[in-house]
């Protein structure tokens, strides 16, 4: 469950900043989560969420 609010709660920060016209390195945030690249921090999601974002979809719903 932490997993779970933690992957949420980072992707509503990044569209919070992203909406304050802050960039973000999508790469670098998954690194800094322990996920070796971005796209396995969406596929982490998605397992996690039910849900089945391409890694250009999640990048899109970020604002980015």
């Amino acid at each position: 469950a932490a997993a779970n609010s933690s992957l949420q709660e980072v992707a509503d920060t990044i569209r919070a900043a992203t909406s304050a016209g802050v960039s973000v390195d999508l790469e670098a945030t998954a690194q800094g989560l322990g996920y070796s690249s971005f796209a396995d921090a969406v596929a982490a999601y998605n397992e996690q969420h039910g849900t089945n974002y391409s890694v250009e979809e999640a990048k899109e719903s970020l604002g980015q």
